[in-house]
């Protein structure tokens, strides 16, 4: 596995365990455990994204708020 697969790994690792946590209703411990992260990695993971600026305007502005992407968009 080259670095840019490797990459490319990694956020989609990050990806689905947002998903497993946001959208199916899994606890931070099982699915880092999943995907071989702890339980307060995975906190540490939402919250930084969570308190980035980008994120917090797009998903605050009712304008963009148009369910555009489904779940699992990356895949």
């Amino acid at each position: 596995m080259n670095a840019v697969q490797f990459e490319r790994k990694k956020d989609e690792d990050a990806l689905m365990v947002l998903h497993l946590t946001d959208n199916e209703g899994w606890t931070c411990k099982a699915a880092g455990a999943r995907y071989g992260m702890t339980k307060n990695a995975v906190i540490g993971m939402r919250n930084r994204i969570r308190n980035t600026q980008h994120c917090y305007d797009g998903c605050s502005n009712k304008q963009n708020l148009d369910f555009g992407m489904t779940p699992l968009w990356w895949k």
